[in-house]
């Protein structure tokens, strides 16, 4: 019985998940000179809300370009990008999001 009940635990604890964080036409590595194209930079931002441990969507790489390129009028790519993660809960509820930041470029 206590074997049942720890296996049964385990399953119910025990979990994970898997999702696409967006897609891009072209990736290339860094240039070894930071901000190697210079002009002002943009940033863009896509969240997703967490209640009580459980994830309610998930942030998009895509989206978050996008909100970054429309800060830029005629801009369709960016270059120099950065991108970074946040997480933050308090009690039942959270937020992670994707924050891209880059050189806005036509």
């Amino acid at each position: 019985m206590q074997r049942a009940a720890l296996l049964i635990a385990a399953v119910t604890l025990a979990g994970g998940c898997r999702h696409s964080l967006g897609g891009f036409a072209m990736v290339a590595p860094p240039t070894s000179a930071p901000r190697a194209h210079g002009g002002p930079q943009v940033e863009g931002k896509d969240c997703a809300t967490w209640l009580f441990g459980l994830p309610l969507g998930a942030p998009s790489l895509t989206a978050a370009t996008r909100a970054a390129l429309a800060h830029h009028a005629g801009a369709g790519r960016l270059l120099d990008v950065q991108v970074q993660s946040s997480f933050w809960s308090a009690m039942a509820f959270g937020q992670e999001c994707l924050i891209v930041r880059g050189t806005p470029a036509a």
